[in-house]
């Protein structure tokens, strides 16, 4: 990866696509871009602050609720890039298994998020 983000992904426990955005976020972290917890990110951390400053922010929202983008917005916090893990899966004709759990389709279709990213980067 040539540009490094901070990544602010979607929180959502309790949807599959939430999860998936979870872990494209973590594929990112390892490759050396900078997580940004939307959790603490709410709860007005200024650690989080200086890191959407310092890099360019990369949102990831799992469904159309677009939280992660919301709570950018909220906090000020300027969207460099944006991906959709429910757009992607429509465009994609992939069908979200509604389990909370990943399984090795969902972990392969998040490395295919990535990649695509990586592309059009």
């Amino acid at each position: 990866m040539e540009q490094v983000f901070a990544v602010l992904p979607c929180n959502g426990m309790d949807k599959s696509a939430g999860c998936v955005a979870r872990e494209i976020a973590l594929q990112f972290v390892e490759k050396g871009c900078h997580l940004i917890c939307p959790v603490l990110c709410g709860a007005s951390s200024a650690r989080y602050s200086k890191i959407a400053e310092a890099y360019p922010l990369l949102v990831i929202d799992g469904c159309t609720m677009r939280c992660a983008s919301k709570l950018a917005a909220k906090k000020g916090l300027k969207t460099i890039k944006r991906i959709n893990v429910a757009d992607f899966a429509r465009a994609e004709d992939f069908s979200l298994n509604p389990s909370l759990r990943l399984g090795e389709t969902e972990l392969d279709f998040a490395c295919k998020i990535v990649r695509s990213f990586e592309k059009n980067d």
